[in-house]
């Protein structure tokens, strides 16, 4: 069928008051696949509206031929800015590459996607994590290796007793088991793990019932610590070292600050809202869980036995490298006003 005959059918839809998407489907149910795609049932829509009743192709201006196209694009996305690349091209109904191509190199755009944050910042917060960045910065930047051996940084973390794989290669005909979904009675327990160069200080694992607050720090984690470097430094203890953790309520009551600088601690600042700058949250906890994959633990014994070892198993090199990986992270933060580290 002649061009001008598919748009004189075209003219005579619209003037029944049929919309381009509605034209589109009665013209495809007559005319099949040989039927003009929307996009162009679109165009001489629009120049329809405009008063123009002509059949013939107007002049060509010298611009691109998938002008309209690029038109219709910039259209659906003033209305849907979130919208994928599918679903563009489904509505639209322009060939998949076509819509990439306008995108990028027609509207030069790119796809960002949100990042997510563990908060969002005040001014007045940014600039309170970039001067406590600095701080912290400064002192362990002053340290040499050996000063470094005495900072011991941890927080608390919730361990799952079982970590399924994801996945698996097999054949099709494979009996693949199921993987049990997480649910918020599956058995876990809350291990609280201080450590530093030098390895683990202490890995303790709290007893159902028992919460992780000032008291516990003071009466449990703090003696534990005193107890094992006494191991090491039979009579200077935990005199001297430098303690690294979060502002979390058990760390900043007054109880704790009593009872760590009465054991001659001195505290490392820690900017707020900061799990990007702690060790045990950009580091520890995810390497020990994804080194515990495929592994299930009957009871909690097992599970921290199995922690204890992981740890062990740390090589100091790594160590050094998250250390210095900790200093870069601080710079960052400190160069960017106290934003989040990417």
């Amino acid at each position: 069928m002649e061009e001008e005959n598919f748009r004189a059918v075209m003219l005579y839809c619209f003037r029944r008051g049929l919309r381009p998407i509605q034209i589109h489907n009665e013209m495809f149910g007559v005319y099949g696949e040989s039927t003009p795609s929307l996009i162009t049932v679109r165009r001489w829509v629009r120049r329809f509206e405009e008063g123009n009743m002509s059949l013939e192709d107007e002049p060509r201006s010298g611009r691109p031929r998938d002008l309209a196209a690029v038109e219709l694009v910039r259209e659906h996305l003033a209305d849907n800015p979130y919208a994928t690349l599918g679903s563009i091209t489904a509505a639209l109904t322009i060939p998949h590459t076509t819509v990439l191509r306008i995108l990028t190199e027609r509207l030069g755009l790119k796809k960002f996607v949100s990042r997510w944050v563990p908060h969002k910042l005040t001014p007045e917060q940014k600039d309170q994590r970039a001067c406590m960045a600095q701080q912290l910065l400064h002192t362990l930047s002053s340290m040499t290796e050996r000063q470094l051996g005495g900072v011991i940084t941890g927080d608390e973390s919730w361990f799952y007793h079982s970590y399924p794989h994801n996945g698996r290669w097999a054949s099709e005909s494979a009996d693949v088991p199921p993987r049990e979904m997480i649910r918020i009675d599956t058995p876990r327990t809350l291990i609280v793990v201080m450590w530093g160069l030098r390895g683990a200080l202490v890995v303790d694992a709290l007893d159902t019932g028992v919460r992780y607050n000032a008291q516990y720090v003071v009466d449990t984690l703090l003696p534990k610590m005193e107890a094992a470097a006494a191991l090491h430094r039979p009579s200077m203890k935990l005199h001297g070292m430098h303690l690294h953790w979060d502002n979390a309520r058990p760390h900043t009551a007054t109880a704790t600050q009593t009872a760590v600088f009465a054991r001659g601690l001195r505290l490392l600042p820690h900017p707020p809202y900061s799990p990007d700058l702690a060790p045990s949250d950009f580091f520890l906890f995810g390497y020990l869980k994804h080194r515990l994959l495929g592994q299930s633990f009957e009871n909690p014994e097992g599970l921290i036995l199995a922690v204890r070892q992981l740890i062990s198993e740390i090589p100091r090199s790594l160590l050094m490298r998250v250390f210095e990986e900790w200093k870069i992270r601080l710079e960052r933060v400190v160069e960017v006003g106290g934003d989040y580290y990417v």
